[in-house]
């Protein structure tokens, strides 16, 4: 679970999160818009893209906690399985457990995030990359891969978070092994952004 720090009797405190994410446009792109669509008053978001994955994400996110003047109530790697293999992997999960940071994790990669948010998947198939541009193709009515990381079409994307939480949470309760494609874990992190949701 990810850092909980400040607690204060009686106030309607102001949360603060810091998400770091291994895609540099797509998830950031993602995650603003969110931001903007929840219009959270009591909630800062700080979201991050920073080309790595795995330990170095996680590595990453740290330094950015050590080095803010910020105290941030829950901090936040996002990442998908990629490339790595399995044992660097298990460290990643560890370690973010250890230094209580949260991990959003997607396997294949985050299209199957945002794949959830038009279709339900129920496990018994494993996506390809191509698989899932195809798919989202089909929904977008326009070629994703090409222009995936424009502002519109992830915007537009993202104002169906309330299906991909439903769906993800599906997922996950049909099964929960994140070395199974598909797989996705982003509805966790929705929950600590949207209280009472």
């Amino acid at each position: 679970m990810p850092i909980k720090r400040r607690k204060k009797k009686g106030l309607t405190k102001h949360k603060s999160i810091l998400l770091v994410c291994e895609g540099k446009e797509t998830e950031v792109i993602y995650f603003e818009r969110l931001k903007q669509l929840l219009n959270l008053p009591n909630v800062t978001i700080k979201v991050d893209g920073t080309g790595k994955s795995g330990i170095s994400l996680l590595n990453t996110a740290s330094g950015k906690v050590s080095n803010s003047k910020k105290n941030f109530d829950s901090v936040w790697i996002i990442f998908d399985k990629d490339n790595l293999p399995r044992d660097q992997l298990e460290l990643t999960f560890k370690k973010a457990e250890e230094r209580n940071i949260g991990v959003g994790f997607t396997n294949l990669c985050f299209e199957t995030w945002l794949l959830l948010h038009f279709e339900f998947l129920n496990g018994e198939y494993d996506l390809t990359k191509t698989k899932l541009h195809k798919k989202m193709s089909d929904y977008l009515k326009v070629k994703y891969g090409e222009s995936k990381s424009q502002i519109d079409i992830i915007g537009k994307i993202a104002e169906r978070w309330e299906t991909a939480k439903q769906h993800s949470e599906a997922l996950m309760s049909n099964q929960n092994d994140r070395y199974v494609n598909p797989y996705s874990n982003i509805h966790i992190v929705l929950n600590d952004l949207i209280p009472n949701k």
